[in-house]
């Protein structure tokens, strides 16, 4: 690693440090906007309780991505420091469910009806952007060659995620060439498990295979389902662990609530 990486991997460490150091702190000083949870810890999500995506939401800050505004190039670091923030408003209705998104129908085509990529009418669609002059596939693609490397791209995925599994513990995937990155998600006010940024491709492609874990971090959680962590955690609320005793979210709080799962889907 040159010295540039070693810089920025220092960066990203001292980031994670300090906002884990210091989130106890802002949430003794208003409970209202921070969580009392691990701004940085792993919760094991089946993938089917991920129900949607994050769309844009003008609010306090920019959800998802916090890749907009003069500090844009800095999204990175921004979602880690912003990572354990409790935030009211609307922005848990502002997603996309899952099942109306167009990449669900094009990867249940392919892979579930076994239709050739050159069969799909999304990705023949691409192929008519292009040759009118436009971009296609989210602006990703330019030519007919980026429509083919994006296929292959998906289709070296469902198949990494059909022979190997799913690992997101580094420590579990030696063999592997590349263990998987956690993504992000963000939780509604009635637990909703929206994903925020990353991991949407994964998150498709494991619901097809039955994969029966996936990893992620929690970057912003409602503050309706704040009040929930906080009645759960001071154990005043039975009703509302009967109702969430298995909520990946809840698990810090409740840790014989279900028993321990493997990452790995074989």
């Amino acid at each position: 690693m040159g010295l540039r990486g070693k810089r920025q991997v220092w960066i990203k460490d001292a980031t994670v440090a300090t906002r884990r150091g210091l989130l106890p702190w802002l949430r003794r000083a208003a409970p209202h906007r921070y969580t009392d949870a691990d701004p940085f810890k792993i919760i094991s999500i089946p993938p089917a309780q991920i129900t949607a995506m994050q769309r844009r939401w003008s609010g306090p800050i920019a959800l998802p991505w916090l890749d907009t505004g003069p500090l844009g190039r800095f999204s990175s670091l921004r979602r880690r420091w912003h990572a354990g923030l409790v935030l009211d408003g609307d922005w848990d209705q502002a997603v996309q469910s899952f099942e109306d998104y167009h990449l669900w129908r094009v990867l249940c085509d392919r892979y579930q009806q076994g239709k050739a990529w050159q069969d799909i009418d999304y990705i023949q669609s691409a192929y008519r952007k292009i040759a009118q002059g436009r971009p296609a596939w989210g602006n990703r693609c330019h030519t007919p060659a980026d429509v083919v490397a994006r296929c292959d791209y998906l289709d070296r995925l469902y198949d990494r995620l059909k022979t190997e599994g799913y690992y997101a513990d580094p420590s579990q995937a030696r063999q592997l060439t590349l263990p998987y990155t956690h993504f992000l998600v963000n939780i509604g006010r009635q637990g909703e498990i929206i994903r925020n940024n990353d991991g949407k491709h994964r998150i498709l492609l494991s619901r097809i295979l039955g994969v029966p874990l996936l990893a992620a971090k929690v970057l912003v959680r409602h503050r309706q389902w704040q009040a929930v962590r906080d009645a759960v955690r001071r154990g005043d609320a039975p009703n509302l662990v009967a109702q969430y005793r298995h909520h990946p979210d809840l698990q810090d709080l409740l840790p014989a609530a279900a028993p321990a799962q493997s990452l790995i889907s074989r």
